[in-house]
Order: C-alpha cells, then sequence, then structure tokens
C-alpha cells in the first residue's frame, strides 16, 4: 500500500518504515499518528491507518489494531472518485493496472485477514485470503502488492497447514516472500511441508534454516522435532537423536506425548546400541502415557 504525500510528510512516513523494519513498531507508530493528525485527506488516511494497524499486530495490541481497522473502513466514505456504497455493495472488478477500488479492496481484505489471523480467527482469515487471491490476481501481479502478495502466499500456506492440508500448503509456501520477521516460522512451515512429501533432505535443510537465536521456544522445539524426524529417515540417527533430545528440553508434555517424542528417543538408543538411555527412555514414554490415561 502506498501512501501520496507531500515531501516533509513523506520523509517521516519513510522515517516510520525504517522503524518499522528495524523491529521498532511502537515509534513507527508515533510517527504515522501524527500523520494521520495533520491529513484531511482520506485516501491518505486510509493508507497511514493500514501501516497503523500492522505495526499494532506486531507489537500485539489488537484490539487497537481493530480499532484502527474499523477506522480503515471509516475512510471509504469520504475518499474521493469512490462510490462507498457500490463499493461495499459489489466487489471492484480486477485489473491489470493502477485502479483505485480494486486496491482499496485488496489493502482492506488483506488487512482484515491479518487482523482475523491474530484474533484466532483462522478459518475466516483462510476464507478472505482465498476470495482475495483469485478475485485479484491480476492486482496482486502489479508491483505496487508485488510485497503484500507475497505475504498473502506466506499467510495462505500458514493457515492450510495449520488445517493439516499440507499438499495446498506447499503450493503458497514455496512462492511466498516472508517478511524478515516471519522467515524463520516461514522455513519451519515448509520444511515440514517438505517432510511431509518425504523430500527428507529439502525438509532437513529449511528445518536447520528456521533455528534462529530469535525464534520462540514453542517454535524451536517443534524445528527440533521435526529435524530429528527428517534426519532419521535420511538414516542419520546420531543426529536425529540429538535432536529428539534437543526438542523436550523445551516442548510442553502435551507436544512430546501426542506426538510420541520419547518413543522416538527410545527408537534410536536403540538403534544406537545405547542400552541405559533406552531403558530410560523407554520408562519416560510409559509414564507419559500413564498420565494421558490419568
Amino acid at each position: 500500500m502506498s501512501v501520496d504525500l507531500k515531501d516533509t510528510d513523506d520523509k517521516r512516513l519513510t522515517d516510520a518504515m525504517a522503524f518499522g523494519a528495524a523491529g521498532r513498531p511502537g515509534e513507527a507508530i508515533l510517527i504515522v499518528r501524527d500523520l494521520i493528525r495533520v491529513t484531511s485527506n482520506c485516501l491518505r488516511k486510509f493508507g497511514l491507518l493500514y501501516y497503523e494497524m500492522c505495526w499494532l499486530l506486531e507489537m500485539g495490541s489488537i484490539s487497537d489494531a481493530r480499532t484502527t481497522f474499523n477506522e480503515m473502513q471509516t475512510q471509504l466514505s469520504c475518499i474521493d472518485g469512490l462510490d462507498s456504497r457500490a463499493f461495499v455493495a459489489t466487489p471492484p472488478q480486477d485489473t491489470a493496472q493502477d485502479d483505485l477500488p480494486a486496491g482499496l479492496a485488496v489493502t482492506l481484505h488483506f488487512a482484515e485477514a491479518k487482523l482475523l489471523i491474530k484474533e484466532g480467527n483462522e478459518n475466516q482469515a483462510l476464507v478472505i485470503l482465498e476470495d482475495l487471491m483469485s478475485r485479484y490476481p491480476r492486482q496482486l501481479s502489479l508491483p505496487e502488492f508485488r510485497e503484500l502478495g507475497g505475504e498473502a502466499d506466506l499467510y495462505r500456506g500458514m493457515l492450510l497447514a495449520n488445517a493439516d492440508r499440507w499438499l495446498e500448503a506447499g503450493e503458497f509456501l514455496k512462492q511466498a516472500r516472508p517478511p524478515k520477521a516471519y522467515r524463520a516460522v516461514w522455513s519451519y512451515y515448509l520444511g515440514q511441508y517438505y517432510y511431509t512429501v518425504r523430500d527428507y533432505e529439502r525438509a532437513a535443510k529449511m528445518l536447520k534454516v528456521s533455528m534462529t537465536a530469535n525464534m520462540p521456544p514453542q517454535w524451536q522445539s517443534r524445528a527440533h522435532h521435526m529435524l530429528g524426524l527428517a534426519e532419521y529417515h535420511l538414516s542419520h540417527i546420531e543426529e536425529a537423536k540429538k535432536h529428539f533430545e534437543l526438542s523436550v528440553r523445551i516442548a510442553d508434555a502435551e507436544y512430546i506425548r501426542r506426538n510420541n517424542i520419547w518413543g522416538w528417543l527410545e527408537k534410536t538408543s536403540l538403534a544406537l546400541g545405547q542400552n541405559s538411555e533406552l531403558e530410560r527412555y523407554r520408562q519416560m514414554r510409559a509414564a507419559s502415557e500413564s498420565a494421558e490415561v490419568n
């Protein structure tokens, strides 16, 4: 989404974008709120509100992001050259050129999908993304929306994966252009996709890439577990066991039980002839299974 501002305001927006890219969304928001306050142009305000909403989501301020999204919708009623009633009643047509109604529709629906994901409504977010991407392929191919389109591929792939629709998810994950903040999680999802289709070498490669220093522990435990599985199928038993052990150090008990990681440690210990560890992991598996029954 581009925003047409006068030179001084454009410089301030550039500064805000730099803060956002540097992981400092709070400072970015302060700038765009000042810009929103001084502009009377509804189209400019719509674009600035979009940036504000995205940075609020990054900060975890979800209720504030919902308020900002609602204000984006309000601005539609006063944008010059836009029939807001027709816009709401009938989706604008897709075009292969810069088109105000179609561009606004793309931005608004993508913003709503991002918001719904953070609100935990993944099913509805997926519906909106699927409709957006099928309805506006030509708009999404324009340079202005290339970055947004790459993010849409990412979110659609992740949502399909979360719904255990991995074969469909892979199509979008492979062509996604993730923002920097999502690259580790994208690598994890792509690695699990490759594992699902039994391309274990690519799975292992992408899962290793996903393991960055700032990756949240929940994702680290998943990545180590999936990498252990990929290494096991590549007959790298010692590596597999190492990653299963790293996974159980940080995974919660439910994740360990559901994925039988104690059982995998038992199996790799047996393959390596490590009898004392075999017995220890056998006991851990039995205790985990007993806890589930109780």
